[in-house]
């Protein structure tokens, strides 16, 4: 998945699953070659935020019930929501229905990846309409909760996100109530140049 599907899911999982705004979102793509990418989305839910919704009526919503999506339940009861999709760069973002970043093949196995971010928190913002309450709601089951991108390849070049300690590739750790007030210190593109592993 891509940024702005993120922002779209979580906003939407506030509305249809109450206190599911009490998680954290990982997204990691890993650079496979010049053509081939591996999408792999995490949502990271407090055993007692999972347990409430996990009772809830049939119906009503639910954590990690969409096709190709994996849940796995951790000894403490945190609960854990995997998807991956791994393909071409257009396979990922057609799994999206979305276009929300770049691919640019710079030189033989080198490529830069590159995230338009202005739509994240307009995402999440865009499921609560113009209802200061719904919006107080969602900014408060989003306090303490972040999005964390990271691009990874076998090296990285360049980029303007923090780079990892491996030296592999480039993260962002932006935290929810910024994206959705807007004063997230974020630039409108996120990029990393790094070599393929491959």
């Amino acid at each position: 998945m891509t940024i702005s599907t993120i922002g779209r899911l979580a906003g939407i999982g506030v509305l249809t699953l109450g206190l599911a705004g009490c998680f954290d979102m990982t997204m990691d793509l890993d650079i496979l070659s010049e053509t081939t990418a591996r999408s792999t989305i995490v949502q990271t839910m407090p055993s007692d935020v999972y347990q409430m919704i996990a009772q809830a009526p049939a119906g009503q919503g639910g954590f990690c019930t969409a096709e190709g999506e994996s849940l796995e339940i951790a000894a403490d009861g945190t609960a854990s929501c995997t998807q991956i999709v791994e393909g071409s760069y257009a396979d990922i973002e057609a799994a999206d229905d979305a276009d929300s970043f770049d691919v640019a093949v710079v030189s033989p196995g080198v490529v830069r990846i590159t995230f338009r971010t202005e739509s994240v928190g307009s995402e999440i913002a865009a499921e609560g309409g113009e209802d200061p309450q719904i919006m107080n709601m969602i900014t408060s089951m989003f306090e303490g909760r972040a999005m964390t991108v990271r691009i990874i390849g076998s090296e990285l070049i360049e980029t303007n996100m923090t780079p990892m300690a491996d030296g592999r590739g480039a993260e962002l750790v932006m935290a929810f109530t910024d994206l959705i007030a807007g004063t997230a210190d974020v630039p409108d593109e996120l990029y990393a140049v790094v070599r393929v592993q491959q």
